[in-house]
């Protein structure tokens, strides 16, 4: 990432997930707690990138309209380790 600073830093703890497909000829990225969202571009970096500004823009979104955003996976998994 170049340089960029997030605006939100609950999009770092989310589940990212970036692979190659033959099928499109792109690095997709994907995020497993928002799985209708993907980010389709010609390096994994950039891939990257775009899933995280995507997912970035959802969260500030769903917060200006006050509605709920999921909660990141490795939060719930630290509460479970933790006896919550």
């Amino acid at each position: 990432m170049k340089n960029k600073k997030l605006k939100h830093l609950l999009c770092f703890y989310y589940k990212y997930t970036v692979q190659f497909s033959l099928e499109d000829n792109c690095f997709i990225g994907t995020v497993e707690e928002f799985p209708s969202l993907s980010a389709c571009e010609d390096t994994y970096e950039n891939a990257f990138e775009g899933i995280l500004d995507l997912v970035e823009d959802i969260v500030l979104d769903l917060e200006r309209m006050k509605e709920i955003v999921p909660v990141p996976l490795s939060l719930k998994e630290t509460e479970s380790l933790n006896g919550k």
